[in-house]
């Protein structure tokens, strides 16, 4: 497709795509003029969701760069340049998060359960509300991108999203998702369990739901400051809030990490590890801030 429309020689045009994960280095590497390529990834609902996240790649010029920034605002959006690497910030501390969800459910935890823990967290909706949102098959297919390059189990698809997959549920754009969906409204139904061969567990705790959502999402977004994926813990924050929901009375989960404290986040972490595995392991970034107690925003 890039081809095609150089190929038309229109002069000063920028392409931009709206991947949610694929690299932008791998969309403009055989062009014939690399820099006037770069992400603009806008989040579901568009009209709803204020962040856009813009990533260039090595070669993409400044030029390109300032476009893309004046298209975003004349949108009434707001801007965040990201590192060219799968997932980019937003769906790189997402997907964790949403498949812990899964894996909640996966274990017998009630689906408007897990939902509302982190609504009542500040979350505007919760994780399966979210899914539905964005499309189950969209979700899926960013799973292997993802798997791919981090390798890790909090990237892996478990056999949920797929089976939902097969019998059809794709999610709110369908009508039939974790929820099933009339017109403007939602209708929850047991019959995803019997489907989904889940046997629900009594008495399951509110807070578990919310620490591992939570605190996996949090140690992904240290890690991103680590790796350059942004420049800022403020960015962060702002593209958590406009991007995700985080809940903004909370300031975002650098300046929550920030205000809990560092050693707490990571002595969190590791109980975590110790009881549901090596995903929750803190990343090296969480564990030397906390030991030299220092904070994102010092």
């Amino acid at each position: 497709m890039v081809t095609d429309i150089e190929n038309l020689k229109i002069k000063d045009l920028v392409y931009a795509s709206n991947t949610s994960s694929i690299p932008i280095s791998k969309i403009a590497e055989n062009s014939k003029n690399p820099e006037n390529i770069l992400g603009i990834h806008y989040f579901s609902p568009v009209e709803k969701m204020k962040l856009v996240e813009i990533i260039p790649q090595s070669k993409t010029s400044s030029y390109s760069i300032c476009k893309a920034i004046n298209l975003v605002f004349s949108q009434k959006k707001i801007p965040i340049i990201v590192a060219d690497k799968p997932g980019f910030f937003i769906n790189r501390i997402l997907i964790p998060y949403l498949m812990e969800a899964t894996y909640l459910l996966d274990e017998g935890y009630d689906i408007e359960m897990i939902d509302k823990a982190l609504v009542d967290f500040g979350f505007p909706v919760g994780p399966f509300t979210l899914i539905d949102n964005v499309g189950i098959d969209i979700a899926n297919d960013i799973f292997p991108v993802m798997q791919k390059e981090y390798g890790t189990a909090k990237y892996k698809s478990n056999h949920i999203l797929t089976k939902l997959l097969m019998e059809g549920y794709k999610g709110k754009k369908n009508k039939l998702g974790f929820y099933k969906y009339k017109g403007n409204s939602k209708v929850f139904s047991n019959q995803i369990y019997e489907l989904l061969d889940i046997k629900l567990k009594p008495n399951l705790s509110q807070s578990v739901i919310i620490e591992r959502c939570l605190y996996i999402l949090l140690n992904e977004a240290g890690q991103c400051i680590h790796e350059e994926i942004i420049d800022h813990a403020c960015e962060g924050d702002i593209a958590s809030v406009f991007g995700i929901g985080f809940p903004a009375y909370k300031g975002g989960p650098f300046y929550f990490m920030d205000k809990l404290g560092l050693e707490i986040i990571e002595s969190k972490l590791l109980n975590l590890e110790k009881a549901f595995g090596k995903r929750f392991k803190p990343y090296p970034i969480i564990q030397n801030m906390s030991e030299k107690k220092l904070s994102f925003y010092s």
